[in-house]
Formats: structure tokens, sequence, C-alpha cells
């Protein structure tokens, strides 16, 4: 496949390096484009640095780092992959009939390439943590649990504590009251 797009950074030297067919395809498709690739790369600097990083800083990165980002940005890569080649017609015709379908090799290559990309971050990140700053989480980026206090057993709550009941604390809810009027 031919592409006339200008990879802008190492970074995407890198997650090209991956999986350059598919890179290629989303690049130059219509429905993902240099604007998808954009929306990911910018996805993965949040997630690694906490910021978007400018290319003097992206050029002064270590190689390690570069290769940690660009198997994230590949494995972004992955769905919209799927989905590209899951969509792409492959017609076989032979004499009078003619066969249409996708290319489910390219699917169960992304798939495996899924899997392999996964363990080489795993593998990655003991360098990589030593190198890169810790990431400064955002308000809105973790779920917030209040205090709720020690957690208990039904039969061991004291005041303050948390735990679940037992079903037969609880007054019925039907039937007749338990205690009767003298008449």
């Amino acid at each position: 496949m031919a592409n006339e797009y200008t990879l802008k950074d190492d970074i995407e030297e890198s997650a090209r390096d991956e999986l350059p067919e598919t890179f290629d395809a989303l690049v130059e498709s219509e429905n993902f484009g240099e604007a998808g690739l954009a929306r990911r790369k910018s996805l993965v600097m949040a997630r690694v640095w906490g910021r978007q990083l400018d290319d003097t800083e992206i050029e002064a990165l270590d190689p390690r780092v570069v290769a940690y980002a660009g198997k994230h940005l590949a494995r972004t890569l992955i769905g919209p992959g799927i989905d590209y080649w899951a969509n792409q017609v492959i017609s076989q015709s032979a004499g009078t009939t003619e066969q249409v379908s996708y290319d489910a090799q390219r699917v169960t290559a992304l798939k495996e390439a899924d899997k392999r990309l996964a363990a080489e971050i795993a593998e990655l990140l003991p360098d990589v943590e030593i190198i890169l700053p810790p990431v400064q989480m955002t308000v809105g980026a973790a779920p917030h649990v209040g205090q709720a206090g020690r957690l208990g057993t039904a039969g061991a709550m004291q005041e303050g504590e948390m735990g679940t009941p037992h079903p037969y604390d609880f007054p019925p809810v039907y039937g007749p009251p338990e205690e009767t009027a003298a008449g």
C-alpha cells in the first residue's frame, strides 16, 4: 500500500513498525485518518506522561520509552484495525461463481499482535518505570470512595462499623403484627 502520510515523530514510527499495513490503512482511511491517529496518540501520551509532549521532548526520549509508547500506540490501533479489515471486501471469482468475504487472517493476526504487544509492554515496564515520572491523576480520573468505617461481620458489628446485617434483624414486611392487643 502506497502511504503518503509522513510520520511525525519516533513514537509514530515505532507504532508503524509494529503494524505497518494496518497503520498505513488506518491513516489513509476516511473513517479514521490522521485525526484518529492524533486522538489515539494523545491518549497514549496522557496515559504514559499525564500530559502532551512537544516535538523537542519526544526527540529527547530514551529509546526504551519510545518503544514503550509506540507499542501502546500500536495497541490502540488494533480495535480500529480489526474493524477496518473486517469491512474490507475480498471478492474471488471462479468461472460463474463469485465469493465475497473479508480478510479473516488479518483480523486473527491483529488479535495475536495484541497479545504479543501486551507481553512486550509488560516486559519493557520495569526498564521504563525508572525513567518515567509518576503520572499525576486529575480529579475526574479515578473514582472517589468516602470513609465507610471499618467493615465488620454481622455478629461482631460495633457502633460506626459497616457490614451486612442478619436478615432476621429486620421486621417482617407483611403479615400480622407480632404483638396483639389484649382484648
